[in-house]
């Protein structure tokens, strides 16, 4: 399933993530720091194709349901 996905990296700030509806696996990313270098959009995209987003975002992981229903069951103490 294709989802937007907002993820804040550690070089280029929150990133959105946006499948296009013309492919099955590209997307659109979208910064919302206005004010950043090409060095570090490079940084962020490759930091989001490495820990897996881009792939997530697009809908082409399937990820375990077992790993899924662990996830879950974490409930947050703060």
């Amino acid at each position: 399933m294709k989802k937007v996905l907002a993820v804040k990296t550690p070089v280029g700030g929150i990133v959105q993530i946006i499948p296009r509806d013309d492919s099955d696996t590209a997307v659109g990313l979208s910064w919302r720091e206005m004010v950043l270098s090409d060095a570090e959009k490079e940084a962020s995209r490759l930091y989001l194709f490495d820990e897996g987003f881009i792939e997530h975002a697009a809908g082409s992981l399937e990820p375990d349901l077992d790993i899924q229903r662990f996830l879950r069951d974490i409930i947050d103490i703060n």
